[in-house]
């Protein structure tokens, strides 16, 4: 993408106020200088050189690539008018390799690449050992609904039950992952798309539902490891009885939090600096419970407040309330876009505050983020 927006770069300055003249553009830009800023007063001198800082801090430091990405992913879909139906049928081929590699793994213990499984109630499908298949799934959910709503009749019931079908595979499969966070996000998600897309029915809320409870059902009671890491182990993670303590979702999310509280509460205004916590965690004023440490720790809120201070978090925070306010507008001034609607509510879903999440600055995270909101500004730029 970086060598299409270099090629195309006199086209796109040419509609410069469009691609580069908008709040999102603006928002890009300013988190950007304050995380180089950040990076290189509190992070520079804890490097030998300026070559270990650089391996550490690339992602900091080239974060301008974002910018560039997401005009460039806007353009295309502006320019190239066969490139959502193109996206959508790579997409249905990978969702469908990955079902039939998932399942098979699930069935067998070992995918057609011959990955094992890492643990019995966990899949990771073709991912090996990266145990991030019903995250994967969840965050392509959205841009694969939205394209598929926009380019098919939803009047029609083959279609819906089409959509009926998907949605459930999808759920099912993110369910055997053992990825809570994700499966919960996909339930509460799905409930807000049928409260704010216009051709949705309670009768095929209920259809969907059903069909979802029904295979998860199946698949809990005859299978021991699927029940006990997605019921009891869930419970146990959240709720100490021993000690009568609740948890923020586990143990040991809730003594990243909370060490990453003692990092904010000691360096308010600018954190401890751009992905420090891996290595702050383990002084002992920062001590929490005995996995207090992590290359990050799993919210995006916590790392982000934790690492860069108020300054720092204020930006995510102003965001996700600008994507709420953009909700609200476009559910009451837009008519019949739900597809843009499908692409708002998987952002808000992906960076809900309370819930596990990777880390901030994980490349493909981000790059997923923003393909969502390079369809959404495509579809919306006009009629917002």
């Amino acid at each position: 993408f970086l060598l299409i927006f270099i090629l195309n770069f006199k086209s796109i300055y040419l509609e410069k106020k469009k691609y580069f003249f908008n709040f999102f553009v603006y928002w890009l830009f300013g988190f950007y200088v304050y995380l180089l800023l950040n990076s290189l007063f509190l992070n520079l001198n804890y490097f030998n050189n300026f070559q270990e800082y650089l391996g550490d801090q690339k992602s900091i430091i080239f974060f301008f690539r974002y910018i560039l990405y997401f005009v460039g992913v806007w353009y295309l879909f502006d320019k190239i008018e066969d490139l959502k139906r193109l996206l959508l049928i790579s997409l249905s081929l990978t969702i469908l390799i990955i079902a039939v590699d998932a399942f098979y793994q699930y069935f067998t213990d070992i995918n057609f690449l011959g990955y094992k499984k890492i643990v019995s109630h966990r899949l990771s499908g073709i991912f090996k050992d990266e145990l991030i298949l019903g995250s994967y799934l969840f965050r392509i959910y959205f841009i694969f609904l939205s394209l598929f709503i926009f380019l098919n009749d939803l009047s029609q019931t083959k279609n819906l039950y089409i959509f009926l079908i998907v949605g459930t595979l999808f759920g099912t499969l993110i369910f055997l992952s053992g990825e809570r966070s994700a499966f919960l996000l996909f339930i509460f998600s799905n409930l807000i798309l049928f409260i704010f897309l216009k051709f949705l029915k309670l009768k095929f809320l209920l259809k969907f539902f059903t069909l979802l409870m029904s295979f998860i059902i199946i698949f809990s009671l005859t299978d021991t490891n699927i029940q006990q890491r997605m019921i009891f182990t869930t419970v146990e993670d959240v709720y100490d009885e021993k000690k009568n303590k609740v948890f923020f979702f586990t143990k040991v999310h809730h003594g990243h939090y909370m060490s990453a509280k003692l990092m904010l509460r000691e360096n308010p205004f600018l954190g401890v600096g751009t992905k420090r916590f891996k290595t702050e965690c383990k002084k002992t004023k920062y001590y929490h419970y005995t996995n207090r440490c992590a290359n990050h720790p799993h919210n995006y809120y916590v790392q982000l407040f934790s690492e860069t201070g108020i300054f720092g978090g204020s930006f995510l925070i102003f965001i996700y309330l600008f994507l709420i306010k953009l909700l609200i507008f476009s559910f009451y001034k837009v008519k019949n876009y739900d597809y843009s609607l499908v692409l708002l509510i998987g952002l808000l879903a992906m960076f809900w505050p309370i819930a596990p999440h990777g880390n901030f600055f994980n490349n493909w995270l981000i790059m997923n983020s923003i393909i969502c909101l390079s369809l959404y500004f495509h579809f919306s730029y006009k009629k917002l």
